[in-house]
């Protein structure tokens, strides 16, 4: 079984599966958040014209994050995999375009009473 996993990193972590990052293109990453984990695909447009996976993230949720409101969990995934990709996105000046299936947070830029956390949130994200 460790040998079916070992095999399985490596073929989903070697290209042609990612490609290296670009500094020159634009990003996309699409998110999506499950009541115990949520997931996150980094993309760039290739020479090609088509879009192919740069990094992704697969993450399991603490037991305090599972106790967030779907709206929390889905601006989670969104707000860790940009910290975590920081040293790449930082440094962009084209915009990176999020896509979720969470229709709600369209409204998180808009005035509104936010928590602590949205607020702790909305800073980094800003």
């Amino acid at each position: 079984m460790t040998f079916v996993t070992e095999q399985l990193k490596e073929l989903v972590t070697s290209e042609p599966v990612l490609k290296h990052v670009n500094p020159k293109e634009a990003y996309r990453m699409e998110t999506d958040a499950l009541s115990y984990a949520y997931g996150v695909v980094l993309t760039q447009k290739q020479q090609t014209g088509k879009c192919h996976p740069v990094a992704f993230m697969l993450k399991s949720m603490s037991p305090a994050e599972k106790n967030y409101n779907i709206g929390d969990k889905e601006a989670l995934a969104i707000v860790k995999p940009l910290q975590h990709w920081q040293h790449w996105l930082e440094g962009t000046t084209l915009p990176i375009e999020i896509i979720t299936n969470h229709k709600n947070l369209v409204n998180f830029w808009k005035p509104q009473i936010l928590n602590q956390r949205q607020m702790q949130w909305l800073q980094a994200l800003q």
